[in-house]
């Protein structure tokens, strides 16, 4: 997944709104916000637009975000614990050392 626009943001924040029936929020934040101004004309003439950016909402994006934190803690040296997340799964790609902290 690339970088997030900031359009994309805000639709995926309107998405999290709308999907926890946050009505009036949602459409307060809909007309208010410039990052949104397409989609809400789009509203306004009665179609609908994508709140999901790359097939993922807010809430699946997150999911998967905690996953591979999981995923890179559980591999990672207790000397990198220290480390940005980055430098973490730099260090898991760019070496073949990937068993789990219990293989150790």
């Amino acid at each position: 997944m690339e970088l997030l626009m900031p359009s994309e943001v805000a639709r995926l924040v309107y998405g999290y709104l709308r999907n926890e029936k946050n009505e009036d929020t949602a459409e307060c934040f809909l007309k208010s916000s410039p990052c949104l101004t397409e989609c809400y004309q789009m509203c306004k003439t009665n179609r609908n637009f994508n709140i999901k950016v790359n097939g993922f909402n807010l809430h699946d994006i997150f999911d998967v975000f905690g996953t591979m934190c999981s995923m890179i803690q559980e591999r990672i040296p207790e000397a990198f614990e220290s480390k940005t997340l980055i430098e973490k799964l730099q260090y898991l790609l760019d070496s073949d050392h990937t068993p789990t902290k219990e293989k150790r």
